[in-house]
């Protein structure tokens, strides 16, 4: 349900797609076709720095080479599913920051229990600490240190 309305607001609400877009990540996304979306919405982010319409996402679908006929309808049937409700962004914000923090830690748990049973090819137990001092870290605030010149006293 978040997942939905992260995307729908990435889609569709600029003021909160430039707030949470630096942050999220596309493992944060458990479905194969939310995890296309968000991609698709970032690429789209990055290239002409404004938010994809449901039709661009659409033929960005089409274009794809790489999707079967299942997996095409699966993912423009989210596409059309995407529905903005007015939400107070500050509400929103707060949600895809919690929403990120658990997923990054529920990642990095994953992580290190491939790393404890011996399946993570890169990292050893050495690693573990560093993996979850990453994911708790994880934050929206960017106001980290001091600013010198609003806190001179």
């Amino acid at each position: 349900m978040i997942e939905q309305t992260i995307l729908a607001n990435l889609q569709s609400n600029d003021t909160y797609a430039r707030k949470v877009l630096p942050f999220l990540k596309s493992d944060y996304f458990n479905s194969l076709d939310d995890r296309y979306i968000y991609e698709t919405i970032q690429s789209y982010v990055d290239k002409y720095n404004g938010l994809p319409t449901k039709e661009a996402l659409r033929i960005a679908v089409s274009e794809a080479t790489n999707l079967n006929e299942d997996r095409f309808k699966s993912i423009n049937q989210s596409i059309d599913s995407l529905k903005a409700e007015n939400s107070d962004i500050d509400w929103l914000v707060d949600t895809t920051e919690k929403f990120c923090q658990d997923k990054a830690i529920y990642n990095a748990v994953r992580e290190s229990i491939l790393v404890l049973d011996g399946e993570h090819k890169q990292l050893d137990k050495g690693s573990i600490p560093d993996l979850l001092s990453k994911a708790l870290g994880v934050s929206f605030d960017s106001n980290i240190g001091h600013d010198f010149l609003d806190d001179f006293q």
